[in-house]
């Protein structure tokens, strides 16, 4: 009987983090100037204002990316250290490159490129339906195939929530359809293309007891 070719290729998981590095190192320092002009162009004490408002949602998201989901994707026994580094990875590509989309449209509609703590939080919410997709697959995709994940998955989100809040004005309060059903929604379908029905039974389940 013929063995299946590894899902697992460790060796090119640096090169596939360097590809995806280029258009975030290109484009997110060309565009941190434009948040300075725009700071100096408005009143100090609004700035301030809009910092100290916004800022304790995005440390609290922050903490929930970082220590909720990361602790929350170590249920499988085998793998509770390599969840958390993935959940590290995935949540640094992720916000990135969400920045670097919402870059690209707003540049594209007005001409600059604008970083605030709103893009920030964008961000976030961009990397919580990526981290919720990869429960569906952990396991069994490799670091490469979970950052081909988040690389297609973060601009179909941007463009779902774009259309569900802008333009048919949905109220989604907590992101329950454009964040939580799509994402698992997503999770489920990335699952589906990538591993036939046969492989159910050898699948990884989940412990109370693991690594951690």
């Amino acid at each position: 009987m013929a063995v299946p070719p590894s899902t697992y290729p460790v060796a090119s998981c640096p090169s596939s983090w360097g590809f995806s590095r280029v258009p975030c190192s290109s484009s997110l320092p060309s565009s941190s100037p434009m948040m300075s002009l725009s700071a100096q162009a408005e009143d100090t004490n609004l700035v301030a204002n809009k910092v100290y408002s916004t800022f304790p949602f995005f440390q609290d998201i922050q903490v929930m990316l970082v220590v909720g989901l990361g602790l929350l994707l170590t249920f499988l026994p085998r793998y509770g250290f390599s969840a958390l580094t993935h959940n590290f990875l995935l949540l640094n590509f992720s916000m990135q490159w969400a920045l670097v989309l919402q870059g690209l449209l707003q540049h594209l509609h007005h001409g600059q490129i604008h970083l605030d703590l709103h893009k920030l939080l964008i961000s976030e919410f961009a990397a919580v339906t990526v981290l919720i997709s990869v429960g569906a697959i952990l396991g069994r995709a490799s670091p490469c195939q979970l950052l081909l994940m988040a690389t297609c998955e973060i601009p179909i989100y941007l463009a779902s929530e774009w259309v569900i809040v802008t333009h048919l004005g949905v109220l989604d309060v907590g992101g329950t359809i454009t964040i939580h059903i799509f994402s698992c929604y997503f999770g489920l379908g990335v699952s589906k293309a990538l591993f036939r029905a046969n492989t159910a039974a050898t699948a990884p389940q989940g412990d109370p007891n693991t690594q951690l």
